[in-house]
């Protein structure tokens, strides 16, 4: 596993793919998971410790999960079967004062009295536990989002501590959080990781000579974990069977192997321990492209390569807000000029390796809806002049294909996701003589990072999203609404208010917010639909976003691997 274990494999804190793996493969169960398979399939939750997917009421906003019958924690809790006020416990802890910046406090404000709980409240107003099985969750808004928040880490389940039944947290409650919110070192303290109490088919080595009947203080942790407490010291986890879980009651998980072993972090390259044989497979981090070029040219190696388009990727943001790109033309005749083919390899991927892009949500996400739609067509993704002078003709900017407005000169471009200098020349040139054959001046001020809606930058190139779980709604989200200000770089959806306070001359620009709530409240193939169409709308009719480059995963397999799937859910 090549990312450290930051937050040390605490369920409600943890906030990297590669814990949430483990996490969900191995250790924990939600009440909804991920099947863990690749491509559209892998990004629909589905009933884990529920009985059945969740009732929803007729206005979309009450949601009631049934829990199995029967379930019970490993050990040293076997004899405590998993109820409905357990996820109490763990949606109160990932909302704690402790908890913030983490996943639970940013997504679960969709539940009814969560932000009023972060903000000193005794209890989630919109939770409820009608008898010992039954959850039942009120939503602030119809979406059904909420079944993705129920198959992630933080919602997984916490038994009552025996040493006081009362906690709030149950078993976790005196176990703080072990994270650095800026993911610059392994966590210091031990966290309630090396405590855990497993749901999954497996638990950590030793976990059965854990007592939480004893105070947090007394309690000694597992012998199965070190992430990795200082920097340089590689961690480990160990998974043994967990005795308490059976296969009858989870279809999901295979569980084949009876133990795994984990390398957390190694100081050394282990993609040379994987070729010798020391790894059967490397979580969180794709080959280097030595490695990747001599498999793919390996008529017996190519066959231990496993890929997929993940739901991470790079894009243009044009500033709706600021002129010229107040005219939906101008941003249309920016986006057909770009040669796309340069920002393509002057960008580094977020993660493996990268394929042009067209619209905004990967394919899998969509059930490949768009996979034959560009609104960019041309040669080889180069760029359309001819195209572009003709939106640039239909502006209010623009006549005879250039624009003719003071606003075109001093059109500042910022570019971020760690270009290197050779590359950031190459795209300053080629955006400098694109913005030219418009009539327009590039300039290119010399910032770290694109800003948000303060910053005023016009364009705003390579700023990588990555979505935390794989439902379309989250990878249109975050960028495109004044909901999330710090994020937001094309301003789509800022309210005249924060215009004001920004400094822009407007005071209304264009908002996909009822757009999102709309698809958002829809399921299935009628939600595919509806993302399909607002991505085309953003892309292509408002030409606020200009999609550059998705992420292909890539992972390889020992030849000893029998079955290997990559999880579409985290990779």
């Amino acid at each position: 596993m090549v990312q450290p274990a930051y937050q040390g494999f605490d369920p409600q804190a943890s906030y990297t793919t590669a814990q949430w793996e483990v996490l969900r493969c191995c250790l924990v169960r939600m009440l909804m998971t991920y099947p863990g398979v690749p491509d559209y399939p892998g990004t629909q939750p589905v009933p884990d410790l529920a009985a059945q997917p969740p009732t929803v009421s007729a206005d979309g906003m009450t949601w009631t999960f049934h829990v199995q019958r029967g379930l019970h924690y490993a050990p040293p809790l076997q004899d405590v079967e998993i109820r409905s006020e357990d996820f109490v416990r763990a949606l109160l802890r990932a909302g704690s004062k402790d908890a913030a910046g983490g996943p639970g406090e940013q997504y679960l404000q969709l539940i009814q009295g969560f932000t009023e709980y972060v903000g000193g409240a005794a209890a989630i107003s919109g939770v409820s536990t009608p008898d010992a099985f039954t959850l039942r969750v009120q939503e602030t808004r119809p979406d059904r989002s909420i079944e993705h928040l129920f198959a992630m880490p933080f919602t997984a389940p916490l038994p009552a501590s025996p040493q006081d039944v009362g906690a709030p947290y149950g078993v976790a409650t005196g176990h703080p959080f072990a994270s650095d919110p800026y993911y610059q070192r392994p966590p210091n303290e031990q966290g309630y990781g090396p405590f855990l109490v497993a749901s999954g088919p497996y638990m950590v080595e030793g976990s059965q000579a854990l007592d939480p009947s004893l105070s947090p203080s007394e309690q000694k942790p597992v012998a199965g974990l070190s992430p990795a407490w200082t920097d340089g010291d590689p961690g480990t986890i160990t998974l043994v069977r967990n005795p308490s879980w059976t296969a009858a009651s989870d279809p999901n998980r295979p569980a084949y192997a009876d133990r795994i072993e984990v390398s957390i972090d190694p100081p050394r390259d282990p993609y040379r321990g994987f070729q010798a044989g020391a790894f059967s497979t490397i979580l969180g981090g794709a080959p280097p492209p030595s490695v990747l070029q001599r498999y793919e040219a390996s008529s017996t190696l190519r066959s231990q390569i496993v890929a997929t388009t993940y739901a991470a990727a790079r894009f243009a943001f044009l500033n709706v807000a600021k002129p010229p790109f107040d005219d939906p033309h101008v941003r249309a005749a920016v986006a057909l000029a770009l040669d796309r083919t340069v920002l393509l390899k002057g960008l580094p991927p977020l993660a493996g390796t990268s394929t042009a892009m067209s619209h905004i949500i990967p394919d899998p996400m969509d059930a490949s809806l768009l996979a034959s739609w560009d609104p960019f067509s041309s040669t080889g993704g180069t760029g359309d002049i001819p195209a572009a002078r003709a939106e640039m003709s239909a502006s209010s900017y623009g006549s005879s294909g250039r624009c003719s407005n003071a606003a075109c000169r001093d059109v500042s471009v910022v570019f971020t996701g760690g270009v290197t200098r050779p590359n950031l020349t190459l795209m300053r040139t080629m955006i400098a003589e694109r913005f030219a054959a418009l009539g327009m001046q590039a300039t290119f001020p010399d910032a770290a990072f694109c800003g948000d809606g303060p910053t005023h930058e016009a364009l705003c190139v390579g700023f990588g999203w990555g979505a935390d779980y794989p439902d379309a709604g989250n990878m249109l989200f975050p960028d495109l609404s004044a909901q999330l200000p710090n994020l937001n770089r094309s301003l789509l959806g800022a309210t005249p208010q924060q215009l004001r306070r920004w400094h822009y001359a407007t005071s209304k620009v264009p908002s996909i917010d009822a757009d999102h709530a709309r698809c958002a409240s829809q399921a299935g193939t009628a939600a595919s639909l509806c993302w399909a169409r607002l991505d085309q709308f953003v892309v292509g009719r408002l030409a606020a976003v200009i999609p550059l480059m998705t992420t292909d995963l890539v992972r390889l397999k020992a030849p000893g691997v029998t079955s290997f799937s990559l999880d579409q859910a985290f990779g």
